[in-house]
């Protein structure tokens, strides 16, 4: 079991693995609704078995989570988790093209949680 165990629930994690997850954005964007500017954000998360709390950091180049400074969260979101059938070996960050925009999908072991990305 990787969330729960490798990855504690309750405990900061830094989406990744070494240095933390970095997604830039050229254009402004609504994450589930919530406006997220253009600039470069580090992707942080507090797994819990039942939903997650996603941060995009406005701190870059963060080895792990020491230097993590939550007066730079440009936006946090809380999203259910959704537990998937087959096993994911590998960490993976996709974006898969929906109805409504895209949708940012992280998947690990039998774990998914995802939000939608649109244009404002």
């Amino acid at each position: 079991m990787i969330f729960g165990d490798l990855v504690p629930f309750g405990e900061l994690w830094r989406t990744g693995a070494n240095e933390a997850t970095e997604i830039s954005l050229t254009q402004g964007v609504l994450v589930n609704g919530q406006m997220l500017s253009a600039g470069t954000y580090s992707l942080f998360s507090i797994p819990n078995e039942m939903e997650w709390t996603l941060i995009f950091n406005r701190g870059l180049g963060h080895n792990g989570t020491s230097q993590y400074q939550q007066e730079e969260d440009a936006l946090r979101l809380t999203v259910p988790v959704m537990e998937m059938d087959q096993v994911k070996e590998a960490f993976t960050i996709l974006l898969e093209e929906d109805d409504n925009g895209l949708a940012m999908i992280i998947e690990w072991d039998q774990t998914r949680v995802q939000i939608a990305v649109t244009s404002p």
